[in-house]
């Protein structure tokens, strides 16, 4: 059978006879008794969604390309519009610097609003400031477009417009909402911002049915709409106050948690549009000037709403288009901060010199001392001020011993989970070594070593000879599957771990490699073993970790220490401790550059613990390793079943040498 070679572009596709192998779906089961023989129609992928997506990216490019640079010019109309209609003005002057900066603001915001939707067309904020321009533009102006029309129709305008000044506000709002990537930070923050332009929303449709207020304003006109009730308009009126109010704050807590979280290139995006929310504090300040010089709203107060309006669409067209374009924390740092302080000063200067005019009548005497005390008080204010501001725009990296103090706690953090979670891979893994090993220790082995007994039992009853040789075959196909078994549990954890324990295990090991004297010149070697009582039970990563470094330390003082005594520790308080000292010749230079001493310290230092080889003061090594355990250990007795059908093992014979050294360190 030949395959067809796959080319470029035809990953997936396979050959007729692998899709009849194996089918991408299964049949429809076919109704009794009919026979369906026609060809299955092949699966084709869905691909509406691809082509809505399509669309929907070349509507958003069309009008990114028409609709917005039109809204741009209908600005611009607008606001010569409005200009010239009220040309006959008494006010000439006030009305041009007015219509000026109307059209500085209205064209500033829809520009930038330009900018980012032909970069980016999909971009939300973009057309928040195309739309904000074109708000702007109806409210600021909407008197001169009324000019001219039937009364009827002028009344229904200026009724309607009553509280349409809500709508300089709610395009900025929203873009604190979605600033800087155009998406709402979750799901419950969208449906908080839909409740809240409900009440935009209803506060203008109240604002429009205040007759009272639309008589007041509009003394020559006749209301068009009716009024609501006074015990309707009422509650309506005041929770879409309050719905504007709460968006509005909403706005500043939906901005500071973003930046709170960002980070990176986010970060620097909304350092600038905080950097712009500066403006509004500011535009604020003027008015209440306005207002505190001139008992009105006048010119003060329309030069700092257009300010405003014009600085922050501004900083939000570069934290998206070019943000990288200064440094804005340096930016906003030094704007925070002589701000503040110049405020402060003024604030300072002008609470002085009110206190000291009460009490004296030389107010150039009270002048002086005013500016002594700006004076000595501006530098100290200022160091500090600075600190906190800095603070909250760079955090820790202003202070490079902080940051670095903090970046070593996360580093020891970090460490101490990676070596919590190697304690807990390395203690599961000896867990299943454990399991496996008692499973095929119980379950395997005993039923291979009665399959061999029942081969011999049928080679006894079995006359023929070629029988016979196959059922000899098999037996001894068996017994190596045994030793192979044997051999692979062996191999899983030390085998008299689950026989007898760890202190026996380590007193088996220590008879194994003790010396009573021998004819190859070296001297004795007496093994003592000092442990609890009894099997405790250990975690099996715990005790095969004690077993191996015992081993390891033991090999050790066998070959390289020339000891005659030797002593193996295991105590248990909170942890397992297991100490090997030894009277020999101690470590040599090249101690801990071992395969051995690395291997038993890694073994440690995998389950949280450490292991230390130190010289003994009088003379000898000492090797001694701590393991954490999780719990108090319990006792546990020993299994007492042999290996896969071996006998047990005999106890360990009389040691008299241990009693002699035990005699001689007493």
């Amino acid at each position: 059978m030949t395959l067809r070679s796959r080319e470029p572009g035809h990953i997936g596709h396979v050959s007729r006879p692998g899709r009849e192998l194996f089918p991408t779906a299964s049949p429809r089961a076919a109704p009794p008794g009919h026979t369906d023989n026609t060809m299955e129609t092949p699966v084709t992928p869905d691909v509406a969604p691809v082509r809505a997506e399509r669309r929907a990216r070349w509507l958003a490019r069309w009008l990114a390309r028409w609709l917005a640079p039109a809204i741009v010019a209908l600005i611009v109309v607008a606001d010569v519009s409005a200009f010239w209609l009220r040309r006959d003005s008494t006010d000439a002057v006030r009305l041009s610097a007015l219509s000026a900066l109307i059209l500085l603001e209205t064209v500033t915001a829809a520009t930038v609003g330009l900018l980012v939707v032909r970069r980016h067309p999909r971009h939300a904020v973009g057309w928040l400031l195309l739309t904000h321009g074109v708000f702007v533009a109806v409210v600021l102006g909407g008197d001169g477009y009324t000019l001219g029309l039937p009364p009827r129709a002028e009344a229904l305008i200026d009724q309607l417009g009553l509280g349409v000044w809500v709508l300089l506000y709610v395009c900025l709002a929203l873009i604190a909402y979605v600033f800087p990537d155009g998406h709402f930070l979750n799901t419950r923050w969208r449906r908080f911002v839909i409740g809240c332009l409900a009440c935009y929303v209803l506060l203008i449709a109240v604002a429009a049915t205040d007759v009272a207020e639309f008589r007041a304003e509009y003394p020559t006109l006749d209301p068009v709409l009716p009024a609501l009730p006074g015990y309707v308009a009422g509650p309506l009126g005041v929770i879409s106050l309050v719905g504007v109010a709460v968006s509005l704050v909403g706005a500043v807590v939906a901005a500071r948690a973003r930046l709170r979280r960002a980070a990176g290139d986010e970060r620097l995006q909304m350092l600038w549009f905080a950097w712009a929310a500066l403006a509004v504090p500011v535009g604020l300040v003027v008015c209440w000037l306005d207002y505190w010089l001139t008992g009105s709203a006048g010119t003060l107060t329309v030069i700092g709403v257009t300010v405003a309006g014009s600085v922050l669409p501004l900083a939000i067209g570069v934290g998206i288009l070019r943000y990288r374009v200064l440094d804005i924390e340096l930016v906003l740092s030094r704007t925070l901060t002589y701000g503040v302080l110049t405020v402060l000063v003024i604030g300072s200067y002008a609470v002085v010199l009110a206190g000291l005019g009460a009490m004296i009548d030389d107010r150039s005497a009270a002048g002086l001392v005013g500016v002594g005390v700006v004076a000595v008080a501006i530098q100290p204010a200022h160091a500090r001020l600075r600190r906190r501001v800095e603070h909250w725009v760079y955090g820790d990296r202003r202070d490079p011993y902080v940051a670095l103090r903090r970046l070593s706690n996360q580093l020891d953090e970090t460490t101490e989970d990676l070596r919590r979670s190697r304690a807990r891979l390395v203690t599961a893994q000896e867990e299943e070594r454990r399991r496996l090993r008692r499973d095929l220790h119980d379950g395997l082995g005993p039923s291979l070593a009665a399959i061999v007994l029942k081969l011999n039992a049928v080679s006894a009853l079995v006359d023929d000879p070629a029988a016979g040789r196959l059922l000899g075959e098999l037996r001894e196909e068996t017994k190596a599957a045994i030793a192979e078994i044997r051999r692979l549990v062996d191999d899983l954890r030390p085998p008299a771990l689950d026989e007898v324990g760890l202190v026996a295990a380590l007193r088996q090991k220590a008879a194994s490699l003790s010396r009573y004297g021998s004819g190859d010149g070296r001297p004795p070697l007496v093994i003592e073993i000092e442990g609890p009582e009894g099997s405790p039970l250990l975690p099996a990563a715990v005790e095969v970790a004690a077993y191996r470094i015992a081993s390891e330390a033991l090999t050790n003082v066998v070959r390289h220490a020339g000891a005659s005594r030797c002593l193996i520790a295991v105590t248990m308080n909170g942890a397992l401790e297991v100490s090997v000292a030894d009277n020999g010749s101690g470590p040599g230079d090249h101690v801990g550059h071992g395969v051995g001493w690395t291997s038993m310290r890694e073994r440690a230092a995998e389950l949280g613990g450490s292991c230390t080889i130190t010289r003994r003061p009088e003379g000898g090594t000492l090797v001694r390793a701590v393991l954490p355990l999780p719990e108090p250990p319990l006792p546990e007795p020993p299994l007492g079943e042999p290996p896969l059908g071996e006998p047990p093992l005999p106890e360990p014979p009389a040691r008299p040498w241990a009693d002699t050294a035990r005699a001689e360190r007493s």
